[in-house]
């Protein structure tokens, strides 16, 4: 192997760039300057810009390049921007804790009593089921998600990975409790790790491709009353112009592009035209029944039209993504109670307790000790399995 395509960073920070064979080295790579290469790929060679100099004044440059070598500037860099994600969640999350126990100082307790209370229990049953049926529609996003891998699962492993994932992920966070359990669940059933972020990327391009459209047309059309104390950039309608005009540009692009795209850190075609109809179709269908359930838990005595909760909702769990709070956690509450106070009155924030516990802590109850059972289920065939190096008793014949 040519000396040129070991990996040099290590070697670096012993050598001095004053030994000859090493300038040689140098000089054969790059003789205008330092350039090092990795060994990952035989033919592919990763670039350090940040290691460039001029040959002429390399005896001023080992300091600065141990420097660089021990405290990786790129890797520090991508640790830093990961870490950006949750330090900006914990301070929404902090300043929306703040405004919703301001305005909760506002509300009495006989109208929170009012608003738990308030709902007719006939509709608190139609609302539970609706949320029992939507859970079942979410398996949906993992059906087509595998279809665009193009990998068949059997549907009762379908559905336990997406009700699992859906009612973990809802709680807990995506990133910290849904991707991880598909990749246990999917790597457990044959799916190799590309598959598994592809089905990931897919997922979240199916939930905000509803989110585009059907936000869009709804805020476009019922302009949703802001409070004063709220500001806002731009009104509602360009909100809505802006999320439509996202959706219909995701519509060209699966129709008309379909070379790879970098998208979520890995590389993927545009799903076809039909797959991003069917996308925008389920997550459409599931905002509208998650909104309707809301509806239903409200006070008997609201007068409140079904579209300006479906646009106060949809607004909600937008800036609950945005947040990235697990959950939507606080954020959802205080958006709902800040946009439909003046229609509902103050007795919607007990209504938006009872939404809470229906769509988000009761799938939690019944998803953890299912997944319990499943991998205790796992624990004991791996013991029944036969291994190479256990005996086989002998049968009464021989």
């Amino acid at each position: 192997m040519q000396p040129w395509k070991s990996d040099v960073r290590h070697d670096a920070a012993r050598m001095r760039f004053t030994n000859p064979k090493f300038r040689s080295l140098l000089d054969r790579r790059t003789p205008g300057g330092i350039e090092f290469a990795t060994a990952t790929s035989k033919n592919s060679r990763r670039k350090a810009p940040y290691l460039k100099a001029n040959l002429d004044g390399i005896k001023l440059l080992p300091p600065i390049l141990h420097i660089l070598l021990f405290f990786n500037v790129r890797s520090l860099l991508r640790k830093l921007r990961s870490a950006i994600g949750p330090i900006l969640a914990l301070v929404l999350f902090s300043i929306a804790i703040i405004f919703l126990i301001r305005d909760l100082k506002e509300i009495s307790w006989d109208e929170f009593v009012d608003g738990l209370t308030g709902a007719p229990p006939l509709y608190l049953a139609f609302a539970a089921l609706l949320i029992a049926l939507n859970y079942c529609l979410l398996i949906t996003y993992d059906m087509l998600a595998l279809r665009y891998v193009r990998r068949a699962l059997p549907l009762r492993r379908v559905a336990l990975v997406g009700f699992l994932g859906y009612a973990l992920g809802n709680n807990l966070g995506t990133i910290v409790a849904a991707t991880p359990l598909r990749f246990r669940l999917y790597t457990h059933w044959g799916l190799r790790p590309m598959q598994i972020a592809a089905i990931v990327v897919l997922l979240g391009l199916t939930f905000w491709s509803g989110i585009c459209w059907l936000a869009g047309t709804v805020l476009l059309f019922v302009p949703v009353p802001v409070p004063e104390e709220v500001k806002l950039p731009f009104s509602t309608e360009t909100l809505g112009g802006i999320l439509l005009s996202v959706g219909v540009a995701y519509a060209l692009i699966c129709h008309f592009w379909q070379r790879p795209l970098p998208i979520g850190g890995i590389n993927l075609a545009p799903p076809k035209l039909d797959l991003m109809m069917l996308q925008t179709s389920v997550a459409a269908m599931d905002l509208t029944i998650s909104a309707i359930a809301l509806y239903l838990v409200l006070p008997e005595s609201a007068d409140v039209p079904f579209a300006l909760v479906l646009a106060a909702y949809l607004m909600g769990i937008t800036a609950s993504l945005v947040s990235q709070i697990p959950g939507g956690l606080v954020v959802l509450e205080l958006i709902l109670l800040k946009l439909l106070a003046d229609e509902v009155g103050n007795a919607v924030i007990g209504s938006l307790l009872i939404f809470r516990l229906l769509y988000y802590v009761a799938p939690l109850i019944i998803a953890l000790p299912l997944l319990g059972g499943y991998e205790w289920s796992r624990v004991r065939s791996r013991r029944a399995t036969p291994t190479a190096d256990t005996p086989i008793a002998p049968s009464n014949g021989d």
